[in-house]
């Protein structure tokens, strides 16, 4: 998907194959750093192969080390004051560089772009580390949303607060994704590593999309339930049992990497190619989710937008009354009316009149 904006100053990192575009840059001095004082220091992830450890940080000073991809480094907090804007494997970044001690115990700088952190470590390094990636990739303004949801979800102590920040990374979420529409073009042959998003975003997963060509941010429920397990109150743990089932329930052979995670395609759905798929209207997947919907508003009022939101979805498929390209169905019309009459019978207090009508429309067309 090309994205044409206006990029200046694009500065190379020297990686093989020249995989990062650059103009000259202005030579910096070591003293030309910010030093963020710890008693600590943090492990960070390389990504990149045949990365250039540099005695000072910028892209003219002298190369000391190579680091290959899944190397590991340590970083106690220092950064330079100084933002490169460098283009690698197709992705736009405009970041400082991080002074990081090799396993020799050699120090240098590699540019922050070119490492991630560990998403299950949690101290004051791992936030700043976060702080410093979603600022220079996404912009002062939506990178203080995103570090007040991270804040928020890694400190809520109820199902009301979880509820009301999880609404705020919904909307978050969409945001993310149109800078990365922006930001990120997919290169198949050097494809970048963008799971540093995940702890910039906790509670979401990075992922490939529209058969490869862009990223996307996917709710991972899975993770957040371990965080609704701590909160005092049960809605937010019935919410993500809800949502897990709205795409996971009755998928056979599921792999492992997207259980409990959302995806485009509801469990009443089965994926045939990347945008389209059949219904599964009269396995008993729409009466039977309806209904966990349904029970749990009667309980509270909590994540009333999310319910909405799924049950919209689901009166959409239900609503389809002919195949078409991107549409079909696995039962045949008989097993669909059936489910049909089912869930006209419930009389959910979730479905409005439309919905209703719309349902009885395709029922009367069976």
């Amino acid at each position: 998907m090309n994205h044409p904006i206006i990029f200046s100053a694009l500065l190379c990192l020297g990686l093989s194959a020249c995989n990062a575009e650059t103009s000259t840059p202005k030579p910096s001095h070591p003293s030309d750093v910010k030093d963020v004082k710890s008693v600590s220091a943090i492990q960070l992830n390389i990504v990149l192969n045949k990365l250039r450890v540099r005695d000072a940080p910028n892209t003219k000073s002298k190369v000391i080390s190579k680091l290959s991809k899944q190397d590991k480094v340590m970083w106690s907090g220092e950064i330079s004051q100084k933002r490169d804007a460098i283009k690698i494997n197709s992705v736009k970044f405009n970041t400082q560089w991080i002074r990081i001690k090799l396993n020799n115990q050699s120090e240098g700088w590699i540019y922050a772009a070119a490492a991630k952190i560990d998403t299950k470590v949690s101290s004051p390094l791992v936030e700043k580390f976060a702080v410093l990636r979603s600022h220079s990739f996404f912009g002062e303004s939506l990178a203080k949303e995103i570090t007040q949801y991270r804040h928020i979800y890694h400190t809520t102590s109820n199902d009301k607060q979880f509820a009301q920040n999880y609404e705020k990374g919904q909307k978050l979420r969409e945001k993310m994704v149109a800078v990365l529409e922006k930001k990120a073009e997919v290169d198949d042959k050097n494809v970048m590593d963008m799971t540093w998003l995940e702890a910039v975003m906790p509670g979401y997963r990075v992922a490939r999309v529209a058969e490869g060509t862009m990223y996307y941010l996917f709710t991972n429920f899975k993770q957040m339930l371990k965080v609704a397990d701590k909160t005092e109150g049960a809605a937010d743990n019935n919410f993500l049992a809800i949502s897990i089932d709205m795409y996971d329930w009755g998928q056979k052979d599921l792999d492992e990497q997207f259980v409990g995670r959302e995806s485009f395609f509801y469990a009443w759905m089965e994926q045939t190619w990347d945008y389209g798929g059949d219904s599964l209207l009269g396995q008993g997947k729409h009466i039977y989710l309806l209904k966990r919907m349904t029970d749990f508003s009667k309980n509270t009022e909590l994540f009333k937008q999310a319910i909405n939101q799924y049950k919209t979805a689901l009166v959409e498929d239900l609503s389809n009354p002919d195949a078409t390209e991107t549409h079909g169905f696995r039962e045949k019309k008989p097993k669909r009316a059936k489910e049909i009459d089912e869930i006209l019978n419930y009389q959910s207090p979730l479905l409005s009149a439309d919905d209703t009508a719309a349902i009885q429309k395709v029922r009367d067309s069976l």
